[in-house]
């Protein structure tokens, strides 16, 4: 038993969106509030933090591949992508080629018929479980040529207290359509599927009853807002969805009123989950006021009060939009200026709201100014600097009526469990006074910003399309802060001391920087887009770089569900003509800036993919052996974009070499020189573009191909196709474990395929692919006999998912004594996660048993989870016992650098015949056919740039 610490399984908050007019978001999430999104009651399992996705063909969903197959022969093309949500099966976006939909960019009628059309057809791709009479047209809008049509879902009609079947509301479930030049050529799918509802057992009053006494509980006071809503509630988890009939309740609780949602079981009254509908920012708000914060060196700004309500001579007026107001002469008028405006109005929390009276003389300016009293320049600084977010939104969407509704800015809020921080709450933004070491949030011009710019993504989302994830609110927030500054550095001067906050010019990537707090994730989009504002300007100018840049990002925060498919949105946005196959006319642009941040799937702007076979059984001669890398460029219009250098990196014991490859049409070559007989060596391909590299194979944790050089007798193999043929499968606690022999399908991690034939030997390869969590499961060989062999060894073909070892391990026995097992962090948050994602050869030296007296072997394949986060786990194929024999030919001993290439020695790049080894395992078990050479692995690429890592054998 492994006694290294295990970590506990703790609730996981999922950004599951609500209701448009309720998200509540903030500037800097307290250290006591750092949950985003939906939190569920004690309990029940975790839901998924962030969306998974996945942009992979070779790995369709068992369970939809007849379902794309068929959009694929429909659609007449295979110019698509397709984003796949790895847990629920259905793809987020598919975008390319387009479909011919004569008369949906003229005719809202013929849009809904084609997208209706669409959803009947392939309703078992992108809604499975569903009938389209489950979806409500809740959206269809023309913005620049470009139109949406959008749809929520419901679940089947159930009775309620007493009244008829009603279909009742699905939460984020959604489909959505886009149509631009008479094309349908993205579509969307947040469907739920298989989303159904049971008849609730309890009334909406007692769902109110109980959701206030669960937020009492939680918050010390609460009160229900809204009457309860029967909903269907999914609890997306890593690896599927379980759905709920709840009661929605809308609860304000805490002091200051917090807006939550609270989800009641509709049968057993228990809480299901919370959210709370205030996500919280960290951020300082600054006519006379801090140009971006209190302490900023140089002058102050002095904004016009536009449309400002005063008191001009004892009577109500406003000034104009350029802040002039008049009056009957000749003499000096008596005039108090407000924080109150057509647009906009401010709201004291500590005492009155401020007030400034003066003596007005014809053609003078009066500067009102309360640098020194805080929350007086809060209430002056808030109501100007949510005038310019205003003014800078409308630029981007000139025609949103959210832009010309009043505004309400609550400032100098005060309770010290919220210090450092600002939100909105879906109808107003919140700022509160100065803690140190922070400044009153209201003071800071970013934060102001950062805070509207939640309430512009509130009203920009089309409903049915977009959802309000946590961290794309946080990042387009702080992006379209830093537009209006003009100035990557996002909230100087939050704290006291000037430092700033957060910075949109960034190299955040995405999968690898998600954080727990939503706010750092975020600043994923938020690189990707100023990158894409910075190249814009520079290829058009300021004028025509800033406008395109503002559309392309007002696209995605209308249409995104997540940080992934902005990708396909900014597409859409800037397409031309219905066809993303072909490219938009900004391609290489957004290409390279979602590359670099991890949000597109190709290694660089040219839409540059590589394919490689890897070698492994190699036959004992005077040739070198050929290593070919092919690759795909998808826009060569993007111009650099072919590959610039293909190395191999590989190794015996105690050596690495480097082979240099050379151009062969659109393929590299290079050579691993002739090898002796019985060589074991490890190799790995390196590929460069655009000051990119990009590594095979990958998998951080065992990052290099083996091969072996010499022929092998099988002592016993088993392919898994027709019998488990004595193997034994249990666990620690004297079960059957979860090792089975079966069909994979593609589950967690797990391959979509055999090896070879149809069979494998698998952890849970048929209900969700996932290894059971706080257990030992054991997978035993029967016992073979050596047959006086002495160079015996250990061949299979693998498929291993396995958390970092310093939590889970995955482990080889050969007679009770461990030959391999996964690698391991020494970090108390460990994140070297193995994860093939091809089928990888494994080669393991049993040469010490006979050498030692034995004359058989055992083999137990174990795996060893903790209690938290559970990975695929082992799939096995092909597995062999082998005997190797000399041949007797005489070979010339390999020297560093080789055929081809040019020689290195040092690093850790390591291959003999005592540790690694591959002979193809060309055997058969009785009653079956041989397995002869199977296939070479194969691993197609089209990811984005990643940094090359070091050898980690």
């Amino acid at each position: 038993m492994d006694t290294r610490p295990h970590r506990i399984a703790a609730p996981l908050a999922f950004a599951l969106a609500t209701f448009a007019s309720s998200q509540a978001l903030a500037v800097r999430t307290p250290e006591h509030a750092r949950v985003a999104g939906l939190e569920v009651a004690e309990g029940i399992r975790p839901v998924r933090p962030e969306i998974e996705v996945s942009y992979s063909q070779a790995q369709i969903p068992k369970t939809r591949k007849a379902a794309w197959d068929a959009f694929l022969a429909a659609s007449g093309s295979k110019e698509w992508q397709v984003l796949w949500d790895t847990s629920t099966a259905v793809p987020s976006r598919i975008f390319g080629k387009g479909i011919e939909a004569p008369g949906s960019i003229e005719s809202p009628e013929a849009a809904e018929r084609h997208a209706r059309a669409f959803l009947a057809k392939h309703i078992d791709l992108i809604a499975p479980g569903a009938s389209p009479e489950h979806f409500k047209l809740a959206a269809n809008e023309i913005h620049k040529g470009l139109r949406t049509v959008a749809f929520t879902q419901l679940a089947p009609a159930i009775a309620t207290e007493g009244k008829d079947g009603a279909k009742i509301p699905v939460v984020n479930g959604q489909l959505s359509f886009r149509f631009k030049n008479n094309r349908l050529f993205v579509i969307a799918s947040e469907a739920i599927p298989f989303a159904a509802a049971s008849s609730p057992q309890i009334t909406a009053a007692a769902a109110e009853s109980a959701a206030r006494a669960w937020m009492i509980h939680q918050s010390g006071s609460a009160e229900v807002s809204a009457p309860a809503e029967l909903v269907v509630l999914p609890l997306i988890r890593a690896r599927g969805v379980e759905t709920r009939t709840v009661y929605r309740v809308l609860v304000k609780a805490g002091s200051i009123k917090l807006p939550h949602a609270v989800y009641i079981d509709a049968r057993s009254g228990m809480p299901v989950a919370r959210e709370s509908l205030a996500s919280f920012l960290s951020a300082t708000a600054l006519y006379d006021v801090p140009t971006r914060y209190p302490q900023e060196p140089g002058p102050r700004l002095s904004y016009p009060g536009k449309l400002t309500e005063i008191v001009l001579d004892g009577a109500a007026s406003f000034t104009d939009t350029q802040g002039v107001f008049t009056w009957p002469g000749p003499g000096d008028a008596a005039v108090e200026f407000s924080v109150h405006s057509e647009h906009t109005h401010v709201s004291n929390y500590s005492g009155n709201d401020v007030t400034g009276p003066f003596s007005a003389a014809g053609g003078s300016q009066i500067t009102w100014s309360l640098a020194a009293d805080e929350h007086g320049d809060a209430q002056l600084s808030g109501f100007v600097h949510a005038a310019i977010a205003k003014e800078r939104a409308r630029l981007i969407a000139p025609a949103m009526p959210f832009l010309f509704q009043k505004l309400y800015v609550n400032v100098n809020r005060d309770d010290p469990m919220y210090k450092c921080n600002a939100y909105w709450d879906g109808s107003s933004i919140n700022f509160f006074i100065q803690y140190n070491p922070c400044n009153n949030t209201a003071r800071v011009a970013d934060v102001v910003y950062h805070e509207f710019g939640h309430g512009f993504h509130q009203h920009a989302r089309i409903n049915g399309a977009a959802l309000p994830d946590p961290a794309l609110g946080e990042g387009q927030s702080d992006y379209f802060a830093c537009t209006v500054t003009n100035d990557p550095n996002m909230g100087p001067g939050f704290f006291v001391d000037g430092t700033v906050l957060r910075h949109c010019k960034n190299n955040r990537e995405w999968p690898e920087d998600i954080d727990p707090d939503p706010h750092e994730t975020g600043l994923i989009f938020t690189g990707a887009m100023w990158d894409i504002r910075e190249a814009l300007i520079l290829q058009y100018g300021e004028q025509e770089g800033v406008a395109l840049a503002d559309a392309l990002y007002f696209g995605a925060i209308q249409r995104a569900a997540n940080l992934p498919s902005t990708y396909a949105e900014v597409l859409a946005e800037d397409d031309d003509d219905g066809d993303l196959a072909n490219g938009t006319p900004n391609i290489c642009v957004i290409n390279q800036a979602f590359g670099d941040h991890g949000l597109s799937p190709y290694l660089n702007k040219s839409g540059l993919t590589i394919e490689h076979k890897a070698i492994s059984s190699l036959p004992v001669g005077p040739n070198p052996y050929e290593l070919r890398v092919t690759q795909k460029i998808l826009f060569p219009q993007c111009g650099a974009g072919k590959l610039e250098s293909v190395k191999a990196q590989w190794g015996i014991t105690g050596t690495t070499s480097t082979i240099d490859f050379t151009p062969d049409g659109d393929e590299f070559v290079g050579a691993i020189p002739p090898l002796p007989d019985g060589t074991g060596f490890r190799y790995r391909v390196v590929a460069s573009a655009d000051g990119k590299q990009l590594t095979l194979p990958d998998n951080p944790a065992d990052d290099a191909y083996k091969a072996f050089v010499g022929e092998v007798v099988p002592l016993y193999c088993n392919d898994f196709e027709a019998q488990i043929d004595g193997w034994t499968l249990s666990d620690s606690n004297g079960g059957k474990g979860d090792f089975k022999l079966g069909i994979p399908e593609g589950l967690a991690e797990d391959p979509a395929a055999a090896f070879s034939g149809s069979m494998v030997l698998g952890n849970d390869i048929t209900v969700n692919g996932l290894y059971p969590s706080d257990k030992e499961i054991y997978a035993d060989s029967p016992l073979v006999e050596l047959q006086g062999n002495t160079r015996v060894r250990l061949q299979f073909r693998r498929w291993l998912a396995v958390e970092d070892g310093y939590y889970d391990q995955a482990s080889i026995y050969a007679n009770g004594k461990r030959v391999w097992e996964n690698q391991g962090t020494d970090e108390s948050f460990g994140s070297l996660h193995h994860v093939d994602k091809e089928w990888r050869f494994e080669d393991i030296d049993l040469s010490s048993i006979p050498s030692t007296g034995g004359t058989n072997v055992k083999i137990r394949f174990e795996l060893t989870s903790d209690q938290g986060f559970e990975m695929g786990g082992w799939t096995i194929d092909d597995f062999c016992i082998v005997a190797w024999t000399p041949a007797p030919v005489e070979m010339p001993t390999s020297g560093a650098g080789g055929a081809g290439g040019s020689g290195g020695s040092g690093g850790d790049m390591n291959g003999d015949p005592t540790e690694e080894a591959d002979a193809g395992c060309g055997c058969g078990v009785a009653g079956k056919s041989p397995f002869g050479f199977a296939p070479l692995a194969f691993l197609a690429l089209g990811l984005a740039a990643r940094r090359l890592r070091g050898f980690n054998r």
